[in-house]
């Protein structure tokens, strides 16, 4: 895996329309499935009257997910141009209308066609066109790690060289892919189990033996030795995360996440910092390369004992019955809450994680984001 670019997502690909179904308080709308994601159309976009909308089904399109900021040189295109601005810019998200959630926008071969060569999309099915159009990744303005500037709202960044803050090639960053975006993802006859998401700022506490190297990552950064965000220095107090990894004397890194104060807006309501363990990452080393996996549902929840360290409350017990069907799994995740983590009861959760919890290869994990809880807080 490449650790240094495994933040790079596929935010626009060339996609095809699986299914396609009426809106009912809708005359001229229709919902298209692609790949696991819901969007609405206009059928007389793509060349066929709303009497004729299911020859929609088998049409090539555009497909930019939600979580994309158009370019700025691109912001004021007919097909952008509604969308709501944000601190980087246009920025697509799930919204719901006509009491339809529409998660991202499917265009026509033909519209994007107008401002990217149209011989580019003549590609096969699948293809990452995110490049191609000048689409990045949206961070939030909570998220201090990232600063734009003008100029870097209209240019991706360049690569910077490593350096004592550069994340630490040991293990990959925290990053789930969608359920919607691999709906083929999960396989048959592994034993999964859901977890519940938490809508906060993603924590990394990790030892290598081999180094004696200890330290405290964000989702992206390595802080300085003592000299840890406010947040993370509290959790590391509360728990002594570092020093019971020394102790142990093992490869490890704890992945978590910590909520509350005024990460992301407090949406959990906790007026204090609170870390919740998710997954636990273990490696080795061989001829400088590293190699590593997650461990076992039931290792990590041994290993969370043994340390006196909290876990994500368990949605789905580990079970080989688990549902393939991303709409079940998107319908378990609107009606989810935090009662379990927070004192404010029937707040709407963010949704759930869905991962493997045997020892098989491959590790496979992924989330499933609550369309309503998108909706109500306007994010993705």
């Amino acid at each position: 895996m490449d650790k240094e670019n495994s933040e790079k997502k596929v935010l626009v690909s060339l996609e095809t329309v699986l299914e396609v179904s009426k809106i009912p308080k809708a005359d001229r709308l229709v919902a298209c499935r692609v790949l696991g994601y819901t969007i609405i159309v206009d059928p007389t976009s793509f060349g066929f009257s709303i009497e004729n909308y299911q020859s929609l089904v088998g049409t090539n399109g555009v497909f930019f997910y939600p979580d994309g900021v158009v370019p700025e040189a691109l912001k004021n295109q007919d097909c952008f141009s509604y969308l709501q601005d944000s601190h980087m810019g246009k920025r697509i998200r799930t919204i719901k209308l006509k009491g339809q959630y529409s998660e991202g926008l499917f265009l026509p071969l033909k519209t994007v066609g107008t401002f990217v060569d149209s011989k580019m999309l003549e590609v096969p099915v699948g293809t990452d066109l995110t490049s191609l159009i000048g689409i990045q990744k949206y961070y939030p303005p909570e998220d201090t790690e990232f600063e734009y500037t003008e100029k870097e709202k209209k240019e991706p960044r360049e690569p910077r060289e490593r350096n004592e803050r550069s994340f630490p090639l040991m293990f990959p960053k925290t990053d789930q892919p969608h359920q919607q975006k691999h709906i083929h993802r999960l396989e048959k006859a592994r034993t999964m189990v859901a977890t519940l998401k938490i809508d906060g700022q993603s924590a990394t506490f990790f030892y290598d033996p081999e180094t004696k190297e200890s330290g405290i990552c964000s989702r992206n950064l390595k802080f300085i030795k003592d000299n840890y965000s406010l947040q993370f220095a509290q959790i590391e107090h509360q728990y002594k995360i570092l020093q019971k990894l020394e102790t142990l004397g093992r490869p490890l890194a704890i992945r978590g996440e910590i909520f509350g104060g005024k990460i992301n807006g407090n949406r959990l309501k906790c007026t204090d910092f609170r870390f919740l363990v998710f997954d636990v990452y273990t490696w080795t080393r061989e001829e400088e390369k590293y190699k590593g996996h997650y461990l076992p549902h039931s290792d990590t929840v041994e290993l969370c004992r043994t340390l006196q360290l909290p876990m994500v409350p368990v949605v789905v017990e580990p079970t080989a019955d688990f549902s393939l069907d991303v709409q079940y799994w998107l319908d378990k995740a609107d009606k989810l809450n935090y009662d379990q983590v927070s004192s404010t009861k029937g707040l709407l959760a963010e949704g759930l994680v869905l991962k493997t919890c045997d020892d098989k290869f491959p590790y496979i994990s992924c989330k499933v984001i609550s369309r309503a809880y998108s909706v109500k807080h306007n994010l993705n």
